[in-house]
């Protein structure tokens, strides 16, 4: 993935998040982003060639990015690019239990909620002594 491509798409997922939108534009029907999940695939910071959009001024820039990747390379940015793509790899496999989950939830969907039990389970029974009785016909 380019980088340009991928600080559009975190550029994007900021200003969804912030108006509380999905990522192409639509209300979510639920609380939070909802839609399709986001693929994160983070940039190769080896990888990727330097240039500048300056002209003239931008080949003394371009020099001194250069001369920076090198110093910084093992240091700072392999170790960076490996945590990225840890983190990708982490998030694919949460983005998979998810969707088991998902499904597993939509399979269940029929089951009625017994929200008496739950109370009952949670709180105690408030009212133990009070009972239900039926009027005979």
């Amino acid at each position: 993935m380019d980088v340009n491509e991928w600080r559009n798409d975190q550029r994007r997922l900021r200003e969804a998040l912030r108006n509380r939108r999905t990522p192409d534009g639509r209300r979510p029907a639920a609380p939070g982003l909802g839609g399709p999940p986001h693929e994160a695939n983070p940039p190769d910071l080896l990888g990727v060639p330097i240039s500048s959009h300056r002209g003239v001024l931008g080949q003394p820039v371009v020099a001194t990015k250069k001369l920076l990747r090198r110093l910084l390379g093992p240091p700072v940015l392999e170790p960076q690019a490996r945590f990225n793509q840890q983190v990708a790899g982490v998030l694919a496999e949460l983005r998979e239990e998810l969707d088991k989950l998902r499904q597993s939830i939509a399979e269940d969907n029929d089951v009625q909620f017994d929200y008496l039990a739950f109370e009952n389970r949670f709180r105690g029974k408030i009212f133990p002594l009070v009972r239900v009785h039926t009027l005979a016909a």
